[in-house]
């Protein structure tokens, strides 16, 4: 895989504003061209009331220019950006979702700013 995927991926993962655990995995895509099926996802339990939830996010994009085929390898980073972004924003909806449900029923005081 390119140094420049790798480091637009890497960065992704490991950025500190990040609120759950990212990953990223590859593999090999079996046509044997040298390019790779990319999963990234974004996981977190949460516990509140008591009460867990499970949220998880997985997306796979394949790349198209990490062989030596020509194409714009700053494509797959275009690609790598677009897929994670998709990944961040459900993982905020599902986590949003998950605080709403998980605080039904709450009887606690809440204070105005």
């Amino acid at each position: 895989m390119r140094e420049n995927l790798l480091k637009a991926l890497t960065d992704w993962k490991e950025d500190e504003n990040k609120v759950a655990v990212r990953k990223i995995s590859y593999s090999n895509f079996p046509d044997g061209q040298g390019e790779y099926i990319v999963r990234v996802s974004e996981e977190l339990n949460v516990t509140l009331n008591g009460k867990n939830k499970d949220i998880s996010v997985k997306k796979n994009f394949l790349t198209h220019a990490q062989s030596e085929n020509g194409l714009n390898p700053n494509g797959a980073i275009f690609r790598a950006e677009q897929i994670t972004q998709i990944v961040g924003r459900d993982f905020y909806d599902k986590y949003s979702d998950a605080i709403n449900e998980l605080f039904l029923g709450y009887e606690g005081e809440f204070q105005e700013i």
